[in-house]
């Protein structure tokens, strides 16, 4: 295999490519351990450890990461409510709080059995803000009220900021802030839970085209930023009497993909069904996957539990393709920028403290689309993207090495590139999403001018 270095990239950014010796044909591939994977996956495929792994073949990778995967899911688990989590590999600490440990519940079914033909979904349930985390009768009693069996997941990120900052702290500081430097405590908990959700599946078989989110009130909140900044992660969202904030359009053009239940009373005291009934009328003038149950003469969540099993049936018809699709991403900052098969890893753009939570336009758009043979992308304040391939016949974000893809930028030719296999791809995104069901070939970073 060659390595052909396309117009936008230097040869320092494509890993994987074994050199040619002095007749120009290739050495072969570096040779590479189920040990020296489980070395890489322990230090969350850090740069230094992933570069181990360069010169690899990328088909072996691959199915070592299987047998990876398999090995850790045969560690000790236990049905029932488990506490104490905790994410330390994450490391991050929120806008608000100086010493905060994230942590978080999770309810494992009674007749989980371990089967890897026999995935099951899980449901995220981000934690009211109150005085406590739900405690063992809760999990429990909401997984009580279906019928199939399912993981639940709940954390103490929202308890946390509500005990700390108090009620007025809490709603001023965090909800309805405007200064983005503090409402950046939500994107925060984008990247804990996605850090969480990496390691439960790598420790459960988790049906990760079934992952859902949503809760009643600011859990709904909750559901509708999530489903909004990380869409990739979610099958459907679920936001029940929750306030919808003032997203720019382009971001919730990310939910194109995702499921969307959206549940409200009409006499809710806290949440206008005004600012719903506009929200789902925009989703749904886009031909999005978009149901309201709006509740006649119904207050603030008094429909929630009363309902939730069906609620949750609806959910569960929704199943979200592991294939690439079509990407909106609106992006404040070089986090929280991943969404199927791109990533931004460089931005220019900055958020004044001084402008609503979300300005008009946002400081940095990508518009992006990998179809055939060619690369869309809209893009302002964006100077570097990663674009992830996967192997298979034309389509969104797939092709075979050796194939040349065009690059369009804001409707001008912007050059082109070669697919490469890269070992490191697949493992990468593993440490970051856990999900050993989208084998990544490669990954290919485009300079945008």
């Amino acid at each position: 295999m060659r390595c052909v270095v396309p117009v936008l990239l230097s040869t320092a950014l494509l890993p994987g490519c074994p050199a040619a010796d002095d007749t120009g044909l290739d050495p072969g591939w570096t040779e590479v351990s189920l040990e020296d994977l489980r070395t890489v996956v322990d230090a969350d495929c850090h740069p230094d450890s992933l570069a181990t792994l360069e010169g690899a073949e990328p088909a072996t990778i691959r199915a070592l990461l299987l047998d990876l995967d398999r090995e850790l899911k045969l560690a000790d688990w236990t049905p029932g409510v488990s506490h104490g989590h905790s994410m330390p590999a994450v490391g991050l600490q929120t806008s608000l709080l100086d010493d905060f440990d994230f942590t978080y519940s999770l309810y494992v079914p009674e007749d989980y059995s371990a089967d890897p033909t026999q995935p099951l979904p899980l449901y995220l349930d981000p934690g009211h803000p109150v005085d406590s985390v739900q405690d063992n009768r809760t999990l429990p009693f909401m997984a009580n009220r279906l019928d199939q069996p399912m993981f639940f997941f709940q954390d103490n990120y929202f308890n946390t900021l509500y005990t700390e900052l108090g009620e007025d702290g809490y709603y001023n500081d965090v909800y309805y802030n405007p200064d983005f430097a503090l409402v950046a405590a939500y994107q925060d908990h984008l990247e804990l839970v996605g850090g969480a959700l990496a390691e439960l599946a790598q420790r459960y078989h988790i049906d990760t085209s079934r992952i859902y989110v949503g809760g009643m009130s600011a859990e709904g909140n909750a559901a509708w930023s999530h489903g909004i900044q990380i869409s990739d992660r979610w099958a459907a969202i679920l936001p029940v009497s929750a306030g919808t904030a003032g997203y720019d359009e382009q971001l919730w053009k990310n939910l194109e993909n995702v499921g969307i239940l959206a549940v409200h009373g009409t006499e809710d005291e806290l949440c206008a069904v005004e600012d719903v009934d506009e929200t789902v009328a925009m989703l749904e003038g886009w031909g999005f996957d978009v149901e309201y149950w709006r509740y006649e003469g119904e207050g603030h969540g008094t429909m929630f539990y009363r309902d939730y099993a069906l609620m949750v049936d609806w959910l569960l018809e929704r199943q979200r393709s592991l294939q690439p699709t079509r990407v909106h991403k609106a992006i404040k900052s070089p986090r929280n920028t991943g969404a199927y098969w791109l990533r931004a890893t460089a931005v220019d753009a900055a958020v004044s403290d001084s402008v609503d939570m979300y300005p008009e336009p946002p400081p940095a758009v990508v518009d992006a689309s990998w179809v055939g043979s060619t690369v869309e992308l809209e893009a302002t304040g964006v100077r570097t993207l990663d674009l992830y391939w996967m192997a298979g016949p034309p389509g969104p974000a797939s092709g075979a090495a050796g194939d040349t893809i065009a690059v369009r930028l804001n409707g001008a030719d912007h050059g082109s590139f070669t697919l490469e296999e890269d070992a490191t791809a697949a493992v990468e995104a593993y440490c970051r999403t856990g999900d050993v069901q989208r084998a990544w070939a490669g990954r290919v970073t485009l300079e945008l001018d």
